[in-house]
């Protein structure tokens, strides 16, 4: 029977979806996992640390588009159980409150979770706003205590015909790195059914749980090299720089976010990524940074800045441990003071950047192992205070995931999602982005702090020096690359 959830208008069915289980057949290769209580990752701790009025509505979200036409759901469902059967962070849930609260996996076998939405009955001009508000009552139902944290909502244009989908995940069970892998099997899985195949997926690699365990080993005393421990108790100058508020009018939330673009044409953007790192023997963060860190030298006069930074966790810390088609949530963030050194020439500034950047110890998985799950309270609250970054930096990148064979990934409001009344981390984030080839350079700051007028100029000065790398290139590079 279909129901219309509050906000939805009338002509709109909407069936809350429970697949079938999988049949004996199809689950005899997946052994039974064991499930219970298990470890926070440090990213998880800081997540809670954040103090989120609903925390429980943060997920990340994608949009897609069947390819060839239709998507069978029956077999959409049976792929989407047997994804959340063989990986085990999938179906994790929160037990207790306060200080008591813990993680636990729950067996396999659930239900999964799905929507599905007809909107056959539309009209067009307003079908993108119906899935929009299906999408937020998709993300606002979860509840991380109820657990079922993949959510998926399946949208017909015409009757019984599937014409996108979106699947939202709580980051509890997956962060953004986990999702290539659960799209990868959901996909092969899809396709598999499709044509009358037993699933079979790669296997998984080190649990969530074995991670989590052998990074709380290496938060007790000894349990971490004494090089990397003492590279994290530096991070905290007296007096780090810091930059101005324009004014205090209310909290630093998402209600009051805005963001100033700078953009690359596709040229550029070809150039900084594949020519410019290569010809001056830097990776790439450390050219972005280096605009990054001119825009703010222009406007409080200082060559270096405290700044987080976001590592994907998946480091190489041990031989026996590997968590490349691991699900979970394993990204790191952590302070660094970074300083364009001496002297002025752009150059210059990128190869002694990139030198700090190479030198942060397993891409700053340290920093989150001793804040959040160190024993020692000295160190813990060295660590709480160190640095206090005013700015976030983050490059996603190119997106490299395989190119799925079913699905058809599509820009609309796929994404992050959370309760914009929460606390953003930091005054002013700067995320660099690739979209539809081209650079996107994002700064993005609040209202209630800072005026578009502050950071205008700011975006325009980043995109700028990166556009100095490139016609450098043209000038000195390109010849000697021919």
């Amino acid at each position: 029977m279909s129901v219309a959830p509050a906000g939805f208008s009338a002509g709109v069915a909407v069936a809350p979806l429970l697949a079938p289980p999988l049949t004996a057949a199809s689950t005899s290769s997946l052994p039974i996992r064991p499930s219970g209580p298990l470890p926070w990752t440090p990213a998880q701790l800081h997540f809670f640390d954040q103090h989120h009025p609903n925390p429980d509505f943060h997920t990340i979200g994608m949009l897609f588009e069947p390819k060839d036409g239709d998507l069978r759901f029956h077999l959409f469902a049976k792929a989407m159980e047997h994804v959340m059967r063989h990986h085990d962070n999938l179906r994790v849930r929160t037990a207790g409150e306060g200080k008591a609260m813990h993680l636990v996996t729950d067996p396999p076998g659930a239900s999964v979770n799905m929507l599905r939405v007809d909107l056959s009955a539309v009209a067009d001009d307003r079908k993108i706003k119906v899935m929009s508000a299906a999408v937020r009552e998709l993300v606002t139902s979860c509840r991380m205590a109820a657990g079922n944290l993949v959510r998926t909502a399946l949208f017909d244009y015409e009757p019984g015909q599937v014409r996108f989908l979106h699947i939202a995940a709580q980051y509890m069970a997956a962060d953004i790195n986990s999702w290539p892998m659960m799209l990868e099997d959901l996909d092969a899985a899809y396709r598999q059914l499709e044509a009358g195949e037993e699933i079979t997926v790669p296997r998984k690699t080190t649990s969530a749980r074995q991670w989590a365990e052998r990074l709380a080993e290496r938060a007790k005393p000894g349990g971490m090299p004494q090089q990397e421990l003492d590279y994290w108790l530096a991070q905290a100058p007296l007096d780090p720089p810091r930059f101005p508020i324009d004014h205090d009018h209310g909290p630093n939330d998402w209600i009051a976010a805005r963001y100033e673009p700078a953009e690359l044409d596709l040229e550029e953007t070809r150039i900084l990524l594949q020519q410019v790192p290569r010809f001056l023997g830097v990776q790439i963060d450390a050219v972005l940074v280096t605009a990054v860190l001119s825009a703010f030298e222009s406007w409080i006069g200082s060559r270096s800045l405290p700044v987080y930074l976001l590592g994907h966790g998946r480091e190489a810390l041990y031989d026996d441990m590997d968590l490349t088609r691991t699900v979970g949530w394993f990204n790191t963030i952590y302070p660094v003071l970074l300083d364009m050194g001496p002297d002025p020439e752009f150059l210059a500034s990128a190869r002694e950047l990139n030198r700090q950047l190479r030198r942060v110890p397993h891409g700053g998985t340290g920093f989150g192992i001793l804040r959040y799950l160190s024993s020692d309270p000295d160190v813990v609250a060295h660590m709480s205070q160190a640095l206090e970054p005013q700015v976030f930096f983050n490059y996603l990148g190119p997106d490299n995931a395989k190119e799925l064979g079913r699905l058809k990934k599509i820009q609309l409001f796929g994404g992050y999602h959370q309760d914009r009344q929460a606390r953003r981390l930091c005054p002013i984030t700067i995320g660099v982005y690739i979209i539809e080839d081209k650079m996107v350079i994002k700064w993005e700051h609040n209202r209630n702090l800072h005026e578009i007028e502050t950071i205008e100029p700011l975006a325009q000065r980043t995109r700028e020096v990166l556009r100095w790398f490139v016609d450098d290139y043209r000038t000195r590079g390109a010849g000697a690359a021919s």
